[in-house]
Protein backbone atom coordinates (compact mmCIF):
# COMPACT_ATOMS: atom_id res chain seq x y z
CA UNK A 1 0.00 0.00 0.00
CA UNK A 2 2.77 2.66 1.04
CA UNK A 3 4.87 1.41 -2.52
CA UNK A 4 1.51 2.62 -4.89
CA UNK A 5 0.90 5.57 -2.55
CA UNK A 6 4.76 6.49 -3.35
CA UNK A 7 4.38 5.32 -6.63
CA UNK A 8 1.35 7.91 -7.80
CA UNK A 9 3.40 10.83 -5.80
CA UNK A 10 4.46 12.47 -9.09
CA UNK A 11 0.98 12.07 -10.92
CA UNK A 12 -1.04 13.68 -7.74
CA UNK A 13 1.47 16.72 -7.96
CA UNK A 14 1.09 16.91 -11.29
CA UNK A 15 -2.63 16.68 -11.47
CA UNK A 16 -2.74 19.66 -8.28
CA UNK A 17 -0.61 21.38 -10.16
CA UNK A 18 -1.88 21.55 -13.17
CA UNK A 19 -5.42 22.43 -11.53
CA UNK A 20 -4.02 25.77 -9.54
CA UNK A 21 -2.53 26.81 -12.77
CA UNK A 22 -6.08 26.54 -14.66
CA UNK A 23 -7.31 28.21 -11.40
CA UNK A 24 -5.02 30.68 -12.38
CA UNK A 25 -6.15 31.36 -15.93
CA UNK A 26 -9.60 31.33 -15.13
CA UNK A 27 -12.42 30.34 -17.24
CA UNK A 28 -15.09 27.27 -16.22
CA UNK A 29 -15.85 24.55 -18.77
CA UNK A 30 -18.64 25.81 -20.10
CA UNK A 31 -17.86 27.34 -23.76
CA UNK A 32 -20.21 29.81 -23.98
CA UNK A 33 -18.77 31.71 -20.74
CA UNK A 34 -14.95 31.40 -22.00
CA UNK A 35 -14.34 28.48 -20.56
CA UNK A 36 -11.73 26.00 -21.79
CA UNK A 37 -11.99 23.26 -24.81
CA UNK A 38 -10.69 19.69 -24.27
CA UNK A 39 -7.57 20.99 -25.95
CA UNK A 40 -7.44 24.21 -23.29
CA UNK A 41 -7.88 22.07 -20.08
CA UNK A 42 -4.66 19.89 -21.09
CA UNK A 43 -2.79 22.65 -21.25
CA UNK A 44 -2.05 23.61 -17.57
CA UNK A 45 -0.76 20.19 -17.28
CA UNK A 46 1.94 20.33 -20.38
CA UNK A 47 2.60 23.92 -19.23
CA UNK A 48 3.70 22.25 -15.96
CA UNK A 49 5.78 19.70 -17.91
CA UNK A 50 7.50 22.24 -19.43
CA UNK A 51 8.22 24.17 -16.62
CA UNK A 52 9.72 20.92 -14.66
CA UNK A 53 12.10 20.24 -17.82
CA UNK A 54 13.08 24.14 -18.14
CA UNK A 55 14.12 23.58 -14.30
CA UNK A 56 15.39 19.89 -14.46
CA UNK A 57 17.27 20.31 -17.67
CA UNK A 58 18.42 24.05 -17.72
CA UNK A 59 21.69 25.57 -15.83
CA UNK A 60 21.71 28.59 -14.36
CA UNK A 61 25.29 28.11 -13.68
CA UNK A 62 26.85 26.63 -16.70
CA UNK A 63 26.13 24.62 -19.56
CA UNK A 64 22.73 22.75 -19.62
CA UNK A 65 23.05 18.81 -18.30
CA UNK A 66 22.27 16.28 -20.77
CA UNK A 67 20.54 13.66 -18.09
CA UNK A 68 18.03 14.07 -15.06
CA UNK A 69 20.84 14.76 -11.85
CA UNK A 70 19.56 13.85 -8.40
CA UNK A 71 20.96 12.35 -5.30
CA UNK A 72 20.41 9.25 -3.81
CA UNK A 73 20.95 8.03 0.27
CA UNK A 74 21.61 10.47 2.65
CA UNK A 75 23.63 13.84 1.98
CA UNK A 76 25.78 15.48 4.54
CA UNK A 77 25.29 19.20 4.30
CA UNK A 78 28.22 21.31 5.16
CA UNK A 79 28.46 25.16 5.50
CA UNK A 80 31.67 26.19 5.75
CA UNK A 81 33.93 29.31 5.55
CA UNK A 82 32.78 32.11 7.75
CA UNK A 83 28.99 32.01 6.89
CA UNK A 84 26.94 34.51 9.47
CA UNK A 85 24.28 33.11 12.35
CA UNK A 86 21.67 34.02 9.96
CA UNK A 87 22.90 31.54 6.99
CA UNK A 88 23.25 29.24 9.28
CA UNK A 89 20.28 29.43 10.37
CA UNK A 90 18.49 30.15 6.77
CA UNK A 91 20.12 26.79 6.03
CA UNK A 92 18.76 25.13 8.97
CA UNK A 93 14.91 26.52 7.72
CA UNK A 94 15.43 25.52 4.20
CA UNK A 95 17.02 21.76 5.37
CA UNK A 96 13.90 21.03 7.48
CA UNK A 97 11.52 22.45 4.21
CA UNK A 98 12.96 19.92 1.74
CA UNK A 99 14.16 16.49 3.84
CA UNK A 100 10.14 15.95 3.78
CA UNK A 101 10.10 15.76 -0.07
CA UNK A 102 12.98 14.29 -1.35
CA UNK A 103 11.90 10.69 -1.43
CA UNK A 104 15.07 8.61 -2.76
CA UNK A 105 17.15 11.09 -0.30
CA UNK A 106 17.58 13.01 2.29
CA UNK A 107 19.72 15.75 3.73
CA UNK A 108 21.75 15.63 6.75
CA UNK A 109 23.08 18.93 8.42
CA UNK A 110 26.15 18.94 9.90
CA UNK A 111 27.49 22.01 11.14
CA UNK A 112 29.61 21.04 14.35
CA UNK A 113 31.12 17.57 13.30
CA UNK A 114 34.15 16.38 10.86
CA UNK A 115 32.43 14.30 9.05
CA UNK A 116 33.20 14.60 5.17
CA UNK A 117 30.34 17.11 3.32
CA UNK A 118 28.31 15.54 -0.15
CA UNK A 119 27.19 19.18 -0.14
CA UNK A 120 29.19 22.19 0.66
CA UNK A 121 28.26 25.46 1.42
CA UNK A 122 31.58 27.60 1.62
CA UNK A 123 31.41 31.66 2.41
CA UNK A 124 33.92 33.33 1.40
CA UNK A 125 34.88 36.65 0.29
CA UNK A 126 34.10 37.47 -3.60
CA UNK A 127 37.96 38.08 -4.45
CA UNK A 128 38.33 34.41 -3.73
CA UNK A 129 35.77 32.98 -6.01
CA UNK A 130 38.25 32.52 -9.16
CA UNK A 131 40.82 30.95 -7.56
CA UNK A 132 38.21 28.32 -6.11
CA UNK A 133 36.49 27.32 -9.16
CA UNK A 134 37.43 29.42 -12.17
CA UNK A 135 35.07 27.83 -14.59
CA UNK A 136 31.85 29.59 -14.21
CA UNK A 137 29.38 30.94 -16.86
CA UNK A 138 26.63 31.92 -14.03
CA UNK A 139 25.92 34.54 -11.53
CA UNK A 140 29.14 36.47 -10.71
CA UNK A 141 27.73 36.39 -6.60
CA UNK A 142 26.99 32.36 -6.59
CA UNK A 143 29.12 29.67 -8.36
CA UNK A 144 28.55 26.08 -8.76
CA UNK A 145 30.60 22.82 -8.84
CA UNK A 146 28.66 19.59 -9.29
CA UNK A 147 30.03 15.97 -10.12
CA UNK A 148 27.91 13.40 -11.28
CA UNK A 149 28.30 9.73 -12.30
CA UNK A 150 27.68 8.16 -15.83
CA UNK A 151 24.27 7.60 -14.60
CA UNK A 152 23.34 11.05 -13.71
CA UNK A 153 24.01 10.01 -9.75
CA UNK A 154 25.39 13.40 -8.17
CA UNK A 155 28.54 12.86 -6.05
CA UNK A 156 29.20 16.18 -4.84
CA UNK A 157 27.99 19.71 -5.07
CA UNK A 158 30.04 23.03 -4.27
CA UNK A 159 28.47 25.71 -4.08
CA UNK A 160 30.56 29.04 -3.06
CA UNK A 161 28.55 32.31 -1.60
CA UNK A 162 29.89 35.59 -1.21
CA UNK A 163 30.81 36.28 3.12
CA UNK A 164 31.50 39.83 2.42
CA UNK A 165 29.81 42.18 4.52
CA UNK A 166 28.74 44.67 1.78
CA UNK A 167 26.51 41.99 0.45
CA UNK A 168 22.91 42.16 3.02
CA UNK A 169 21.73 39.25 4.04
CA UNK A 170 18.71 39.25 2.18
CA UNK A 171 20.88 38.70 -1.00
CA UNK A 172 22.73 36.18 0.80
CA UNK A 173 19.26 34.51 1.69
CA UNK A 174 18.36 34.46 -1.61
CA UNK A 175 21.47 33.12 -3.08
CA UNK A 176 21.12 30.54 -0.48
CA UNK A 177 17.98 29.70 -1.78
CA UNK A 178 18.74 29.37 -5.43
CA UNK A 179 21.81 27.84 -5.09
CA UNK A 180 20.59 24.70 -2.75
CA UNK A 181 17.61 24.25 -5.71
CA UNK A 182 20.99 23.92 -8.35
CA UNK A 183 22.76 21.55 -5.85
CA UNK A 184 19.96 19.13 -5.69
CA UNK A 185 20.09 18.92 -9.78
CA UNK A 186 17.17 21.55 -10.24
CA UNK A 187 19.60 24.25 -11.63
CA UNK A 188 17.34 26.06 -14.41
CA UNK A 189 15.04 28.81 -14.55
CA UNK A 190 11.47 29.97 -15.36
CA UNK A 191 9.67 33.05 -15.52
CA UNK A 192 6.94 32.63 -12.93
CA UNK A 193 5.93 33.46 -9.88
CA UNK A 194 8.58 36.02 -9.14
CA UNK A 195 9.28 34.73 -5.71
CA UNK A 196 10.33 31.07 -6.56
CA UNK A 197 13.40 29.76 -5.74
CA UNK A 198 13.48 28.86 -9.58
CA UNK A 199 12.60 32.17 -11.21
CA UNK A 200 14.92 32.79 -13.77
CA UNK A 201 15.22 36.90 -13.62
CA UNK A 202 17.70 38.71 -11.47
CA UNK A 203 15.54 38.93 -8.66
CA UNK A 204 16.06 38.89 -4.29
CA UNK A 205 12.52 38.14 -3.40
CA UNK A 206 12.95 34.39 -2.68
CA UNK A 207 14.34 33.87 0.57
CA UNK A 208 12.25 30.57 0.95
CA UNK A 209 11.03 27.69 -0.89
CA UNK A 210 6.97 28.07 -2.28
CA UNK A 211 5.00 24.81 -2.04
CA UNK A 212 5.22 25.07 -5.77
CA UNK A 213 9.16 24.98 -5.66
CA UNK A 214 8.66 22.14 -3.20
CA UNK A 215 6.45 20.15 -5.81
CA UNK A 216 9.22 20.51 -8.68
CA UNK A 217 11.74 18.72 -5.48
CA UNK A 218 8.75 16.02 -4.58
CA UNK A 219 8.85 15.18 -8.82
CA UNK A 220 12.15 15.53 -8.99
CA UNK A 221 12.75 12.99 -6.23
CA UNK A 222 9.85 10.73 -6.18
CA UNK A 223 9.45 7.58 -8.26
CA UNK A 224 8.46 8.52 -11.33
CA UNK A 225 11.60 9.63 -12.16
CA UNK A 226 15.39 7.83 -12.06
CA UNK A 227 18.65 9.62 -12.42
CA UNK A 228 20.26 9.75 -15.82
CA UNK A 229 16.94 10.23 -17.63
CA UNK A 230 16.89 12.38 -20.76
CA UNK A 231 14.94 15.54 -21.50
CA UNK A 232 13.24 13.22 -24.24
CA UNK A 233 12.54 10.29 -21.57
CA UNK A 234 10.93 12.61 -18.58
CA UNK A 235 9.04 14.93 -20.89
CA UNK A 236 7.21 11.55 -22.11
CA UNK A 237 7.14 9.99 -18.71
CA UNK A 238 5.09 12.82 -17.31
CA UNK A 239 3.18 13.71 -19.78
CA UNK A 240 2.05 9.82 -19.63
CA UNK A 241 2.01 9.91 -16.47
CA UNK A 242 -0.45 13.25 -16.50
CA UNK A 243 -2.88 11.78 -19.18
CA UNK A 244 -3.43 8.78 -17.42
CA UNK A 245 -3.89 10.15 -13.86
CA UNK A 246 -6.32 12.80 -15.63
CA UNK A 247 -8.34 9.69 -17.16
CA UNK A 248 -8.85 8.05 -13.38
CA UNK A 249 -10.39 11.18 -12.19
Amino acid sequence: MAAARRGTRAAVVLLVCAAALATACGGGDDPAAGGATAESRESPSRRLVDRYLAVAFGNRFGAPPRQLRRWQGVVVVRPTGTPRYEDRFRLRLLVAQLDPVLGVASLDLAEWDDRPADLEIRYLPLQEFTAVAPEHGGDSLSRLHLRTDPDGRLRSALLLLPSDEVVPQYMRDSLLVEGLAACLGLAGGVDEPWDSAFYARPNWDAWSFLPSDLDFVALHYGDALTAGMSRRQVAHRLRSLTSSAAGRR
